[in-house]
């Protein structure tokens, strides 16, 4: 981000995401700035929940193309994971994810 913090995808809207968002608020050097879920009313769902007003999307691929996307963190289910972080290595983001790939 031109701000020098980095900018997070938060992918996945469940639970875990919500630990996932309180982390990323927590560190100055990070900014939430925008959240993917399977469905868009799920990503809006979980950003109005965390008082973020960011751009939500239902499609993987035009998540990671957001241009101030730096950091995509992973908080989909295990068996999801491997082809979430194979997406966006291809689109050449950082990697936040807790379980192994």
């Amino acid at each position: 981000m031109s701000d020098g913090t980095l900018g997070v995808l938060i992918h996945g809207a469940g639970w875990v995401s919500t630990q996932h968002v309180a982390a990323f608020k927590n560190n100055p050097a990070t900014r939430v700035v925008a959240i993917n879920s399977r469905t868009l009313d799920g990503a809006k769902k979980r950003a109005a929940e965390s008082e973020l007003d960011v751009p939500c999307f239902a499609d993987y691929a035009e998540a990671l193309a957001h241009p101030d996307v730096d950091i995509v963190s992973v908080c989909t289910p295990q068996h999801l994971h491997c082809g979430d972080v194979v997406a966006a290595a291809g689109a050449g983001k950082h990697i936040a994810i807790e379980k192994p790939v």
